[in-house]
């Protein structure tokens, strides 16, 4: 499932630096590093192109003409994850989307003024119009798959990012003092932060 991603900011360089996975990626532990995402497969192999765009916050509420912002050539691709994006030029880029093959956008904000509810609707609605699945959260955390939109599922699935998901194994011993003994990350959050979430919970009640 190839993938191309449209990003702005440190946020959006975080969800790839997720994606891709390399060894240095989270260095939250220090020197108590006991590389436990190293069981997450990097997707970088199926990374067709990673495109920086321009910062939302510099170009105003509205753009009159998005032509100039567009990227005159997208790779072949089944998903395209869009993060911080102003979203005229995430209108724009729908028809482009479409003849690269797209089957699905998946798209994420932390700003507070980036994609609000009412965008988020209207960018879902030219997408269907469009043949292709999309989906929008705001956090990006709060994502979840949806047996409806098939192709976006299956990324996610395969990915491993959404709504996080933790499997839990507990330590049973007299009552109520039952303790966290693993803490196994079936889905991330976009970011990569359950990781570190999932190891601190080890030991707890």
């Amino acid at each position: 499932m190839k993938l191309v991603i449209f990003y702005n900011g440190e946020f959006g360089e975080r969800v790839g630096g997720n994606l891709i996975n390399y060894s240095r990626f989270c260095i939250s532990c220090g020197e108590a590093c006991t590389q436990c995402r190293s069981v997450r497969p990097g997707y970088s192999e199926n990374i067709v192109s990673l495109m920086e765009m321009p910062d939302p916050a510099t170009l105003g509420d509205f753009i009159d003409d998005v032509e100039p912002y567009l990227p005159n050539d997208i790779p072949a691709a089944d998903i395209a994850l869009v993060i911080n994006i102003h979203p005229d030029i995430l209108f724009g880029l729908l028809p482009k989307l479409k003849v690269a093959g797209v089957k699905g956008i998946v798209g994420g904000s932390e700003s507070p003024r980036e994609l609000p509810l009412g965008q988020r609707k209207q960018l879902e609605e030219k997408a269907t119009e469009l043949g292709m699945e999309a989906a929008f959260a705001k956090p990006f955390c709060a994502l979840k798959p949806d047996p409806a939109k098939p192709n976006i599922a299956a990324f996610m699935d395969k990915v491993g990012i959404g709504e996080p998901l933790i499997d839990l194994a507990v330590q049973k011993s007299r009552e109520g003092k039952d303790h966290i003994v693993a803490a196994n990350v079936i889905r991330t959050a976009p970011c990569g932060s359950t990781w570190f979430v999932a190891k601190r919970l080890l030991g707890r009640p």
